[in-house]
């Protein structure tokens, strides 16, 4: 008999190896709400595609631009504070 946990671990690896993802496996990916997730399309800040009505992200694209967000908050929180107004005067 197989237990229902390595069924799950399969399922989850079968998930993490497709290359086009729908709106819910990025949801699930990065941990973010549907709500969030809709702001960033609206915005424009997430690659997608679009096919007819419907919304497909590239695996690699996503986690190249989560990488690329992650490391460019990281430099931005290590920045030392500037006082613009101090500065100018």
């Amino acid at each position: 008999m197989i237990f229902p946990e390595i069924i799950n671990i399969f399922s989850w690896e079968e998930k993490m190896e497709k290359d086009i993802l729908t709106r819910s496996e990025v949801c699930e990916l990065l941990q973010i709400s549907q709500s969030t997730l809709q702001k960033l399309i609206t915005k424009k800040e997430i690659p997608f595609v679009k096919i007819n009505r419907t919304i497909r992200f590239s695996r690699k694209e996503i986690l190249e631009w989560f990488s690329a967000r992650s490391t460019f908050d990281k430099v931005m929180k290590n920045l030392p504070k500037i006082d613009i107004d101090k500065k100018n005067k």
